[in-house]
């Protein structure tokens, strides 16, 4: 079966989000082993990680639509918006779930009990942590949603 040029866009959007994921939590950890972090060593990862991957997310997308010149070409229909909305809806709902477990995870817990959180940062880069790792998530869950919207035929 042939994948329509949104639901390629959509699978480069979750592989992108997932490096992206992937790469800031293997820093933070990292970052976590020594004994003080700095803020501005945290926002310093996020920024690199969003450039890295912003390019290769990039790249990616100029040779998706190189090869598929045709569908790139044509503009969205009234299906193509429609998923989209059920794809956003998804992402708010995500964001809004991820968002609240992990707030109430942290104010629940001891910082021996939060893996996600560093413990030599104040609570508000926790909470910029944290909001960044609820954006990636909420868009891998857009995209998901994206997908099997398009897999469905709907």
């Amino acid at each position: 079966m042939d994948m329509p040029f949104k639901m390629k866009v959509s699978l480069l959007a979750i592989i992108t989000n997932l490096l992206i994921l992937g790469f800031y939590l293997l820093g933070t950890n990292n970052l976590a082993t020594d004994q003080a972090v700095e803020e501005a060593e945290i926002i310093n990862l996020v920024i690199q990680n969003l450039i890295t991957c912003g390019v290769i997310f990039a790249v990616l997308m100029i040779i998706v639509a190189a090869i598929n010149h045709k569908d790139a070409l044509q503009g969205d229909d009234e299906r193509d918006r429609l998923i989209g909305l059920y794809g956003d809806q998804a992402g708010y709902f995500g964001l809004t779930l991820i968002m609240a477990l992990l707030l109430i995870w942290w104010w629940g817990g001891s910082l021996s009990t939060k893996p996600f959180a560093i413990a030599s940062v104040t609570d508000s880069v926790n909470f910029i942590h944290f909001l960044f790792i609820g954006f990636l998530i909420s868009d891998c869950a857009k995209s998901i949603r994206q997908i099997w919207l398009y897999h469905r035929g709907c």
